[in-house]
């Protein structure tokens, strides 16, 4: 056998592929590494910030758990990362257990009224307001959970029947009156609580001019250095037309605010 002559021979090491095969293999190599990365990158990034989140609102959580022994707002706020992570059942269960701790802290019954089922908030509120009687915050929330003008003015009533001074309740209640029974509200709101100018000018405005004047002279008694009354009393006299008294009012009004020192 006669051996290859030298130009006829495979050269093994310097032997290269065809030039349109190495194109090929590297593009496709190329492609290859490209999709990979598009495919996963994403994935371990997204995966990395969920982790992220988790340990953060773990930390927090375990921060809360060892202040909530001690501080009501605690318990609120462990609550609350629950139900943003989703869990309204354990969000529900720690409120729960806030109000057992802190009976006597109404922010922990608003909380747990607004975290309960609908058809259970009334309910929570009502442990609330027995527990602690003298919340106006418990009352008006109670209130607002009713449906009907009815109900909300029974629950405002039985609220004012634990803390009749409360210019808030009152306030509640007028606002939901006709304007014969807010004048009755109004004049029984003055009574209790007598030293807030604001309940003697809305009964002013419900009044004829005779009544309002007589309003206005029994606001003056019990506070002698409010300006506001004066004022409408003067802004009354316009409105009937006796423009001549509104100029006596007002120097009258400056006089008596210089003896009570409440004249600027």
């Amino acid at each position: 056998m006669q051996p290859l002559a030298p130009k006829n021979r495979l050269n093994l090491v310097n032997t290269k592929p065809p030039s349109n095969c190495v194109a090929s293999f590297s593009r496709g190599a190329t492609t290859h590494s490209d999709i990979g990365h598009a495919r996963v990158a994403p994935d371990l990034l997204d995966f990395e910030s969920v982790m992220q989140n988790m340990m953060r609102k773990i930390k927090r959580l375990m921060l809360l758990k060892s202040v909530i022994r001690t501080n009501p707002k605690g318990w609120i706020e462990a609550a609350r990362l629950e139900e943003d992570t989703g869990n309204i059942r354990k969000a529900r269960e720690l409120i729960r257990k806030g109000c057992e701790e802190f009976p006597k802290n109404e922010d922990v019954w608003i909380e747990a009224c607004r975290l309960a089922n609908p058809d259970e908030a009334k309910g929570v509120i009502a442990k609330g307001v027995n527990t602690i009687p003298n919340s106006v915050k418990l009352w008006i929330q109670a209130a607002r959970l009713e449906h009907d003008d009815y109900n909300k003015r029974r629950v405002l009533r039985k609220g004012l029947e634990k803390i009749p001074d409360s210019v808030r309740l009152w306030k509640a209640l007028v606002e939901l009156a006709n304007e014969d029974e807010a004048k009755r509200l109004l004049q029984r709101a003055v009574e209790c609580c007598p030293l807030h100018v604001e309940l003697w000018l809305a009964l002013a405005r419900l009044e004829k001019y005779d009544a309002t004047k007589k309003v206005l002279n029994k606001a003056r008694e019990k506070l002698p250095k409010e300006q506001v009354i004066w004022i409408a009393e003067a802004k009354l006299e316009e409105a009937f037309g006796n423009t001549f008294m509104v100029g006596k009012v007002i120097e009258k009004g400056i006089r008596a605010l210089q003896r009570e020192g409440g004249g600027d």
